[in-house]
């Protein structure tokens, strides 16, 4: 559980930083997997295993969702454009001294 924890909050920084579809397609696959892993991990004769599988997919959803409209809030809301294509008030500052 905690592993899952850690690799769905690495993936909501990566969504954020980012804020491209790419890196959502990359959370679903990677949390699939890490959810199918722990679902594996827990044992099947448990009694709790459906219950504890019901809540992590409902965590999965959940948090997917959340990823899905941040990313589109942040897309649509800050310009993630390459700076490399935009002069930046560093290279301003060395034209005006260099003129």
């Amino acid at each position: 559980m905690i592993e899952l924890l850690l690799v769905l909050n690495y993936l909501i920084y990566r969504s954020i930083y980012h804020g491209l579809m790419v890196r959502i397609n990359e959370a679903v696959l990677i949390g699939l997997f890490t959810l199918i892993g722990s679902c594996m991990i827990v044992k099947l004769e448990d009694r709790n295993f459906f219950r504890m599988r019901n809540a992590l997919i409902g965590l999965f959803i959940v948090l997917f969702i959340m990823m899905v409209v941040m990313s589109a809030v942040i897309y649509y809301t800050f310009d993630l454009s390459d700076p490399i294509d935009k002069p930046t008030l560093r290279d301003s500052g060395h034209a005006i001294l260099h003129t």
